[in-house]
């Protein structure tokens, strides 16, 4: 069952599952939705906050890969007349920050992603069980 974007935010809020600047970045995200990151500045500037522009794309940027927030449409900036997206809060738990890959780790995302594309999914479980034992074998 998909939470609501309410229920995310008030479990999010409480369990402080992002830090700070994040949270803050999401609240906004949540309160003034669907928002483009430009516009999200000038919101916080317009409440006399010294805003980094380049630190706010930072948080937009996380957010959306840890699945927070998505992606709702376009709009066009109204300074730079340029197209940019809008984002919503996606009403899910943001899953854990991705680390960077060691080598043997990168393998294991490499056979992952072979499994998404090459395996049937109805054989999911029956070659994922084949592979955890692999693994098992080599730990």
């Amino acid at each position: 069952m998909k939470r609501t974007s309410i229920e995310a935010y008030n479990e999010i809020k409480e369990s402080g599952l992002l830090g700070k600047r994040m949270f803050e970045v999401y609240s906004l995200i949540y309160k003034h939705g669907p928002i483009s990151a430009n516009d999200l500045i000038r919101v916080v500037r317009a409440k006399g906050i010294d805003a980094n522009q380049t630190g706010y794309n930072a948080r937009f940027c996380e957010l959306e890969q840890r699945g927070a927030i998505e992606r709702s449409g376009f709009t066009v900036d109204i300074l730079s007349r340029k197209r940019c997206n809008t984002y919503i809060v996606s009403g899910n738990l943001p899953v854990p920050p991705l680390k960077r890959l060691g080598r043997d780790n990168q393998t294991i995302l490499n056979v992952l992603n072979h499994i998404l594309t090459a395996v049937p999914e109805a054989e999911w479980k029956d070659y994922m069980k084949e592979v955890c034992a692999d693994i098992m074998e080599l730990v």
